[in-house]
């Protein structure tokens, strides 16, 4: 019998040390940087965060274990054939292997305060990337506590029923390690562009960077944790996020940064 590992990090905890950083950061803006702070644009952000996070946390009070009978009950035929083939997947190596890539993707972009320019501009940088972490989680955790869709291992006779019947077993849309990842690739994406330019090394970390985040899609996959659907939808919200908040942060006289139909069009 495959061993059981239902621990998961805090994702509610994670938004709220994210919004606290956030706005415990200084509001001035140093000069000659490519994006600027304010309580205009960041007030609308942390109003949308906390927002969130707060419907996070109602609807997860809410949210019911599924029972016994219940999982019984459950039906493969009752997954559209896109998902279905998930439902005969299931490995916790290959879950534990997403968790720790996922945590790297979310650290590459602290590495870019090793340039010069970024660390001058560390509150502004330190700031967005905050906001893009709290609100990216804060969406995730909301739409799982209203959407509970049941997880794809549910539907798989070789897991443990105690594992089937925890509360994390109905928090399957969408996929927050995707939408994680991704973000945090965009972000990677969006503001080496605004700081470092054509830099030769940019393409090679910009293509690590994205294909990490796919692998972590394809991870949660054949894990058994998500249907495709799941994390087609986690790669498309962390995309949106990513460029969306470096791109409400472009100082005025800075041109408006790549599309994010150029940037969600690389590989999934």
């Amino acid at each position: 019998m495959p061993s059981v590992n239902t621990s998961r990090p805090s994702d509610r905890r994670a938004v709220v040390i994210t919004v606290v950083i956030a706005l415990l950061l200084p509001a001035a803006c140093p000069g000659q940087s490519p994006y600027t702070r304010s309580w205009e644009r960041d007030g609308p952000v942390a109003v949308a965060t906390l927002s969130l996070g707060l419907g996070a946390w109602l609807v997860h009070d809410d949210l019911t274990r599924l029972t016994p009978e219940e999982v019984a009950a459950v039906s493969r035929a009752d997954v559209n054939p896109l998902d279905r083939a998930a439902t005969r997947l299931f490995s916790n190596a290959d879950a534990v292997a997403s968790d720790w890539l996922l945590y790297s993707l979310i650290a590459a972009p602290l590495a870019m305060l090793a340039d010069r320019e970024v660390r001058d501009d560390w509150q502004t940088f330190l700031l967005m990337y905050a906001e893009t972490l709290a609100l990216n989680g804060g969406a995730g955790q909301f739409v799982k506590g209203v959407t509970q869709r049941t997880r794809p291992y549910v539907y798989n006779p070789a897991v443990p029923m105690e594992m089937k019947t925890t509360p994390n077993a109905r928090k399957s849309f969408y996929s927050s390690h995707t939408s994680f990842a991704f973000s945090s690739a965009v972000f990677l994406t969006t503001t080496l562009s605004g700081y470092v330019g054509d830099a030769r090394y940019v393409p090679y970390t910009v293509g690590a960077a994205f294909l990490g985040a796919a692998a972590v899609g394809i991870l949660r996959y054949t894990s058994g944790r998500h249907f495709p659907t799941d994390i087609l939808v986690g790669a498309l919200v962390g995309s949106l996020v990513g460029w969306s908040i470096p791109a409400i942060h472009r100082s005025p006289a800075e041109p408006s940064g790549p599309s994010l139909g150029v940037t969600i069009a690389l590989p999934l």
